[in-house]
């Protein structure tokens, strides 16, 4: 039987940091995580960019099956909002709105995504990222000169929950935080009755 092999991975501070993970029995188990330094501190943007590609090119074998990239936390900006509908053409123009409240950018220079989390009669709770043009198109743009075509581009902070939530841990009652640290900083999310309520990057 064929494997299906999933990598996620995030470009932050000059470094890739990448785990590859294989589908068993509905599930996905980690296979490899690791790191590589694509830049260097003092490096020229343009030198920086085409540095990293050269690298990226190196790495084709070892970030393995889909491709999933994820924008640091503290780049995108994350709200969990209830709308009132539940109609899908509906909720495009009222997630808009609501980024064009919570942003500093221009929306049209956004690039805007949205999840529902739960959705009820006539109503909806929903998670929108919303993270500038310019950061996806870079990001994206590495990759496919070293010839990788993304699957998906996502935001940290979700992919963490996911698989947070997947592990079963939390509570499906009550009021939590959970808290990711490292040594650039951490994440947090608020979560309410197994439903996330607010991201933050710290």
């Amino acid at each position: 039987m064929a494997q299906q092999f999933i990598t996620g991975a995030v470009f932050r501070d000059g470094t890739l940091d990448w785990t590859s993970l294989r589908s068993a029995k509905g599930r996905f188990e980690a296979q490899t995580h690791e790191q590589e330094k694509l830049t260097e501190p003092g490096m020229a943007p343009e030198e920086a960019f085409q540095g990293s590609v050269t690298k990226l090119k190196g790495l084709h074998g070892r970030l393995r099956g889909l491709l999933c990239l994820a924008i640091p936390t503290d780049k995108a900006l994350l709200r969990v909002v209830d709308l009132p509908t539940a109609d899908p053409e509906e909720m495009k123009g009222m997630v808009d709105l609501q980024v064009d409240k919570f942003s500093p950018f221009p929306i049209e220079h956004m690039a805007i995504s949205h999840e529902i989390l739960e959705k009820k009669e006539s109503s909806a709770l929903v998670l929108i990222a919303a993270v500038q043009n310019d950061v996806v198109q870079e990001l994206g743009g590495r990759f496919l000169k070293a010839g990788f075509l993304p699957h998906r581009i996502d935001v940290e902070a979700l992919g963490w929950w996911w698989g947070l939530k997947q592990s079963g841990v939390l509570p499906a009652h009550g009021t939590q935080l959970a808290l990711r640290a490292e040594p650039g900083g951490a994440e947090m999310v608020v979560v309410r009755d197994g439903e996330p309520l607010a991201f933050r990057a710290l």
